[in-house]
């Protein structure tokens, strides 16, 4: 069986009660996500694992923009990175998109709003159960990075 995937992202309760990500990736290997500053009750595992479907494929990204880069983080000079989730339909549609993390003080700046606006018109080939589209929740990386010449002046 051969499995290929651009960038998956595993999301794991640990008993601990800390809320980590795997990304995997085939050209760089294993990267480590904390999520420990989730709040774990019920209402934050279930915004992690809400409609949980088993697929035999992943969604297999289409058509994505890319995003904005907030004018006030740019003149600023700040850059980000945060996680959205995203609910793909059997249709290859994004529904539903929300920001699972970002860090606090990247907050406030426009990337949240620039992120989801890039993840709500994305469209995918849907995730496939035995052969027929399923719908389900995706989770994937956003990095807001400046150019050199930007950041060097």
């Amino acid at each position: 069986m051969k499995l290929i995937f651009a960038t998956f992202i595993i999301v794991i309760l640990a008993c601990s009660g800390s809320i980590t990500a795997e990304e995997i990736t085939p050209d760089s290997g294993r990267k480590q996500h904390d999520f420990s500053d989730l709040s774990t009750n019920a209402q934050s595992a279930d915004k992690l694992f809400r409609q949980f479907v088993e697929f035999d494929n992943p969604p297999v990204l289409l058509q994505r923009t890319t995003p904005v880069y907030p004018e006030k983080a740019r003149q600023l000079k700040v850059e980000a990175k945060l996680f959205v989730q995203a609910f793909v339909d059997a249709d290859g549609a994004v529904t539903e998109a929300e920001i699972l993390k970002i860090d606090e003080s990247k907050q406030g700046f426009g990337f949240e709003e620039s992120a989801l606006k890039v993840a709500r018109e994305a469209t995918y080939k849907p995730a496939q159960k035995d052969g027929k589209p399923v719908a389900t929740w995706i989770a994937y990386a956003v990095k807001f990075k400046l150019k050199e010449s930007e950041n060097s002046e």
